[in-house]
């Protein structure tokens, strides 16, 4: 009904309920707004041209959902086998099927990680065990344990793999630090693709000597060494071109503005701290990577079976139908002066599957025709000046951390993706995604130039070099929550520097005695709709 003029309202009566008009708009409401053409674009501001190009087609693609989540490892083996056995016929290795392999015999082969976790959790244990309300998981929970227990396979079996024989000293030069280290059971997880060279004892158990990864594709980055080493200052806002990225404004009922405030002014290019001033007229482009509203706490228990449940859950829907009004508000008037891409999170009422599809445009109902607002999936993939950004709202590292022991470092996790040629590794197993059956669009066919991950505890980045691939490097970035840190990460196109803004705490009345007549506007409204709160 928010979208009808007057009019439609009144054909709406005239009619005596839903009208063809009205039926008409909820059924183009059902569309998700993003770019209906992923040509590229060149867009403007203050007279600086940017090439914008969205590349994600590949996780827009709709899957018919009774498929078997098997094909999916199929299909994701299929896609990285060839490129490891280049890698192993390199070093005179010729793999075989897991079929083949015998006991007592020297072989190597390629094949599916799956790990059985004793630790993981069960859908099944839970409804044979749980009380009619069971605490949720925690995020930071680890389910990795000392009796976890290593398969590899492939089409034609599997076989259990020991790699108490594995050491550091035995892996090859294309391995980067983070990976270049002695490998345990704990560090890998289900659904990486890995070619190994081993023994078999007489109990058919394989003794991993080797790992081989997945070749790297071949890199048309214009970012190198060479690219990043520019003159150009950091400090030297009037010469930069910047790229905002922000993630987790966990926006609900509570929310302090204040600092929300600051990001606004800062975004439309009238900031309250002066001397952002010229950093601020030289943004491009704003990414907003997920988990926009926040989550409700209703959902840490679990009411199923409840005579509550339809209780709670008619809450839950008018509460994030509030959040979502403040979310509109918020966006729209980021909007105005800036391109914004928003992407979903797994507090975001869209898909909880990966890959996540753009919110719908209904949510967006004041920015309904601005074009500069676009609703992208997660994760999101696309291009500025030819310089290539994949990036997430940050389940897939998160899942990594979960269900591996591979590093406590985030930067760590997401620079091992890239050399795994896969950056959602755990998607089926432990992450939600769709049944893919004939590609998994989570393989890396092209390296990243900036690869980003939201919501993270605190910002963290790392320059990466690929030295096999003619100096090419990557920019990882981990941008924080910004209900937890009020800060927003800022990258420079012209020379890949990156940096982190942390707004201080001001007075309200600091605030009053900057705002424009848009934020008498916003300030006027806020205080209206705390007023109407504390009536009630």
């Amino acid at each position: 009904s928010t979208q009808s003029t007057w009019e439609d309202r009144m054909e709406i009566e005239r009619e005596g309920g839903l009208s063809k008009l009205l039926l008409q708009k909820l059924t183009e409401s059902m569309h998700p707004m993003h770019s209906e053409s992923y040509a590229e674009v060149v867009e403007e501001r203050e007279g600086l041209q940017v090439k914008y190009e969205n590349t994600s087609e590949r996780f827009m693609k709709r899957v018919d959902r009774p498929n078997q989540y098997a094909n999916l490892y199929f299909c994701r083996l299929n896609q990285l086998r060839g490129d490891i056995e280049s890698v192993m016929a390199n070093r005179g290795k010729s793999p075989i099927r897991i079929i083949e392999v015998r006991p007592n015999m020297s072989a190597a082969i390629i094949g599916t990680v799956y790990k059985d976790m004793k630790l993981k959790p069960s859908i099944l244990k839970k409804l044979a065990a749980e009380a009619p309300q069971v605490p949720k998981e925690k995020a930071d929970e680890n389910f990795v344990s000392e009796d976890d227990v290593v398969y590899i396979e492939d089409q034609t079996g599997r076989i259990k793999a020991d790699f108490s024989s594995y050491s550091a000293g035995t892996t090859h030069d294309d391995f980067p630090s983070c990976l270049n280290k002695k490998i345990s059971s704990s560090d890998i997880c289900t659904g990486q693709i890995i070619g190994m060279e081993g023994n078999t004892d007489e109990t058919g158990v394989f003794r991993v000597n080797r790992i081989f990864l997945p070749s790297l594709p071949p890199s048309k980055s214009i970012v190198t060494n060479q690219y990043v080493n520019r003159s150009s200052s950091l400090r030297d806002f009037s010469k930069g071109i910047f790229v905002v990225f922000v993630s987790g404004l966990e926006l609900n009922e509570t929310t302090n503005m204040l600092p929300y405030v600051l990001f606004q002014q800062f975004v439309i290019g009238n900031p309250t701290l002066p001397h952002l001033a010229q950093l601020s007229e030289r943004v491009v482009r704003v990414v907003i990577a997920g988990n926009s509203i926040a989550e409700h706490p209703d959902l840490k228990v679990s009411l199923l079976g409840s005579y509550k449940m339809m209780e709670v859950y008619n809450k839950m829907a008018a509460d994030t139908s509030k959040w979502l009004e403040r979310l509109d508000d918020y966006v729209s008037s980021l909007a105005k002066t800036i391109p914004i891409d928003v992407m979903p999170g797994p507090t975001d009422p869209t898909d909880a599957f990966l890959p996540q599809q753009p919110l719908n445009k209904i949510y967006f109902s004041k920015a309904y025709n601005n074009k500069n607002l676009t609703a992208v999936t997660n994760p999101y993939e696309f291009r500025l000046n030819g310089i290539r950004f994949l990036g997430t709202a940050g389940q897939n590292v998160e899942d990594l951390m979960k269900y591996s022991n591979f590093s406590a470092n985030e930067l760590d996790v997401m620079e091992a993706s890239l050399y795994w040629r896969h950056i959602a590794p755990t998607a089926p197993d432990t992450l939600k995604c769709e049944p893919y059956r004939d590609e998994d669009p989570f393989v890396l066919h092209e390296l990243p130039d900036v690869y980003f991950v939201g919501n993270a505890n605190k910002f963290s980045t790392k320059l990466v070099t690929f030295s096999n691939l003619r100096d090419t490097v990557g920019r990882l970035i981990c941008i924080p929550k910004f209900a937890d840190t009020q800060s927003f990460v800022v990258l420079n196109l012209l020379n890949m520097d990156v940096f982190e803004v942390s707004l201080p705490s001001v007075s309200y009345t600091h605030l009053r005695a900057h705002e424009t007549p848009e934020h008498l506007v916003c300030r006027l409204l806020l205080e209206k709709k705390n007023i109407s709160l504390e009536q009630e």
